[in-house]
């Protein structure tokens, strides 16, 4: 997993970026509540329920029962996809209702890549991004060693027709081994010591898995904190690409680092398809590197529209 809902750039908008998307328990108490009441308004005011406010709540609530009463976890979500899912999985639920829970960082997915081009996902857990790029017929590469979210993104993939190359590794400075924390939910992250709690899985680097590969066009890297150790093995994967999504921690130097290497940090605007200037902020967030910021504007601006619930973006 090591996927971490986050705003891309930006000072916070209303709906106040993104938050862990929380499913129904099944005998709530007090926290549990709250979290689900968090959560229920931050689907309120996420910007695609604008106009549909009551259609989105009405969309995570009737996946809440039927996956529990009828056991069917599939959804219908943006593009046609329907992907499998299940309470948990919550960067795969978090899309309920609101179709792209990242929105900035999916949209510009969306608006950037064009078919044939190479995506490479780091951090894929259950594959949202993977399945939005592989319908708009780029080329995948999806890195996941989280056994849990991985196995429905192959299902998914299966399901909707959609090919990407899966791959069960972690990725790190140095080839090797990583103990990974894996209890609670599907996400994990790499821990520097195994306890109980952890398990060994098998890493690489990102300048390895890509040798021989094409530049990508669009790379996203979301490990729970362990960006700058992906980073550091893929200093001739970062010279070959263009796009870059990282989650951030507001770290100077990896900035400094990513700005010596020709990125320039910025936020989007999917309704305006407009690209800002990025604003730091507490916390974590999913912020925006570009090599050629004013080219990537042209192309934003050039995309065809998006359909989604009955609207385009």
């Amino acid at each position: 997993g090591w996927e971490r809902t986050a705003v891309v750039g930006g000072p916070r908008p209303r709906w106040g970026g993104h938050h862990e998307a929380r499913d129904l328990p099944a005998a709530p108490g007090a926290p549990a509540v709250k979290s689900r009441i968090a959560h229920l308004r931050w689907i309120a005011h996420h910007p695609l329920a604008r106009g549909r406010r009551a259609a989105a709540l009405a969309g995570w609530l009737a996946w809440q029962l039927r996956s529990r009463l009828l056991g069917r976890r599939d959804f219908r979500w943006v593009l046609g996809l329907r992907p499998a899912a299940a309470p948990g999985l919550h960067g795969m639920t978090a899309n309920l209702g609101v179709g792209l829970a990242e929105f900035e960082g999916m949209a510009f997915l969306l608006h950037y890549l064009r078919p044939g081009e190479f995506f490479v996902d780091v951090g894929a857990n259950a594959g949202s991004y993977s399945l939005l790029a592989a319908r708009r017929g780029a080329v995948v590469i999806a890195v996941e060693p989280n056994p849990l979210p991985r196995g429905f993104l192959e299902r998914s993939l299966a399901a909707n027709g959609l090919s990407a190359r899966v791959v069960p590794l972690a990725l790190d400075a140095v080839p090797g081994r990583v103990a990974m924390d894996l209890s609670g939910d599907a996400r994990g992250h790499i821990v520097e010591a195994a306890t109980a709690g952890t398990r060994e899985v098998e890493a690489t680097t990102l300048d390895r898995l890509l040798r021989g590969e094409d530049a990508p066009r669009f790379l996203k890297i979301d490990v729970e904190g362990a960006e700058a150790r992906v980073l550091a093995g893929g200093a001739e994967t970062l010279d070959r690409t263009e796009a870059l999504l990282l989650e951030s921690w507001g770290e100077p130097a990896l900035h400094a680092q990513l700005a010596a290497a020709g990125f320039t940090a910025l936020a989007y605007r999917p309704f305006e398809r407009r690209l800002v200037p990025w604003r730091p902020q507490p916390g974590a967030q999913s912020v925006l590197f570009l090599r050629r910021p004013a080219a990537a504007a042209e192309r934003l601006a050039a995309a065809p529209a998006v359909p989604l619930f009955g609207r385009s973006l």
